[in-house]
């Protein structure tokens, strides 16, 4: 008799747990993104690949930037892959997930996530701090950089360092400008500014603070000083990526001359 109940037992047990059937009919089997790495304001290629039975059925592939979407596509004709463009507009860690939606939105797949970071436009990975070029009340500096989309810049890092102490009060400032003929042109777009005294003598990272949209475009980060006494050095370093330091010394030209190198610089 307990043979018989511990065998009733185990039937129960086994017929009220029956293997997990696949939780949706159709699948996306690949979510991928060009290349590792992603800078502000550029733009890259998301690949997507669904089932071949997902099309046809008046389902979309939907694309969502953590927790909003940001793109669909409707599953119409059947494709091998679907590429969706996505623009890095601000420094951070994102999270994109590609998943299956029937035509009132409801899901009808499972998704398939990845991490995207994303990080600032610049030179900034140098060797050494030795290089820098000083900047004076008339001897300006600049650095070119160039947007791929239109982004609101918040905030421009610069490598600097006080190679002689400047007076209290005294500012040192940096402005956004438009390219002329492959030098720093006359139009200011932004501006900002910090206390000559805040830059120490060590070598280090500052930051000027922003909050303008800018379009896509070529522009140059242009570096002044408002005082003759002291001065402000710009890291700047040679290597194959290293180029677009440009400087001017008013009291002998109007003329910019290039600088080999690459001042050190983040726009974010």
């Amino acid at each position: 008799m307990r043979i018989l109940a511990a065998l009733f037992i185990i039937f129960i047990l086994v017929s009220g747990c029956p293997q997990e059937e696949q939780r949706y009919e159709y699948s996306v089997d690949s979510l991928s993104i060009e290349g590792r790495e992603h800078i502000f304001s550029g733009e890259y290629d998301v690949f997507v690949k669904v089932s071949e039975n997902s099309f046809g059925h008046g389902n979309l592939l939907a694309i969502y930037q953590d927790g909003a979407k940001i793109g669909e596509q409707p599953l119409e004709e059947a494709l091998e892959e679907f590429i969706f463009p996505w623009s890095a507009v601000s420094v951070g860690e994102y999270q994109l997930k590609a998943v299956i939606e029937s035509i009132n939105e409801t899901e009808v797949s499972d998704s398939k996530a990845l991490t995207v970071s994303v990080k600032p436009l610049g030179f900034y990975e140098f060797e050494s701090d030795e290089l820098n070029y000083p900047v004076e009340t008339e001897v300006w500096c600049a650095q070119e950089f160039n947007l791929e989309n239109p982004v609101t810049i918040s905030e421009v890092g610069l490598h600097l360092r006080s190679l002689v102490p400047t007076q209290q009060g005294k500012t040192v400032s940096l402005e956004i400008i438009n390219q002329t003929n492959g030098v720093p042109g006359n139009e200011t777009l932004a501006s900002a500014s910090m206390l000559s005294i805040e830059i120490p003598s060590k070598a280090d990272w500052h930051s000027f603070t922003f909050e303008k949209e800018i379009p896509a475009g070529e522009y140059w980060l242009l570096l002044k000083r408002d005082s003759s006494v002291g001065n402000i050095a710009w890291t700047y370093a040679n290597g194959e990526n290293a180029n677009g330091a440009y400087c001017r010394d008013l009291t002998a030209s109007e003329e910019w001359f290039p600088i080999k190198g690459s001042f050190a610089f983040k726009v974010q």
